[in-house]
């Protein structure tokens, strides 16, 4: 037996993105927390390196804790993830933060799934 095709192996895979606040003001800080669902065909002899991005729009936040970067290196799905971000920019502004990106073996699998909308009001007190 052999590794196939990531793209072949891996049939459903889905992103979950949560936030705690929806409305915030530039200087609130914004915690977000990511969670890769997939199952697929990979057999545990053959685990895989599972890499997750959850990018977000730097001219709007900045990351000041954790990370928004995950590996492992498995047959499943893994824990999920939390970062914290700064609110720079974007004020008065409604914006949605990006897809979740996943890769296995290097290979992006597509991902289904919906980000959360922010609305960035004024600087906070």
């Amino acid at each position: 037996m052999r590794k196939t095709n990531p793209l072949i192996d891996v049939p459903s895979a889905e992103f979950r993105k949560t936030v705690n606040a929806t409305t915030v003001g530039v200087g609130d800080v914004l915690r977000v927390e990511v969670f890769i669902g997939w199952h697929g065909h990979v057999l545990p002899e053959f685990t895989r390196h599972v890499e997750v991005v959850d990018p977000y729009p730097e001219d709007r936040f900045i990351l000041v804790d954790g990370s928004n970067r995950y590996e492992y290196y498995g047959t499943g799905p893994g824990p999920g993830f939390t970062y914290t971000l700064k609110v720079v920019g974007g004020q008065g502004e409604t914006v949605q933060l990006p897809p979740s990106r996943f890769y296995l073996d290097g290979v992006e699998i597509p991902l289904s799934g919906t980000s959360p909308l922010i609305q960035i009001g004024r600087k906070s007190d």
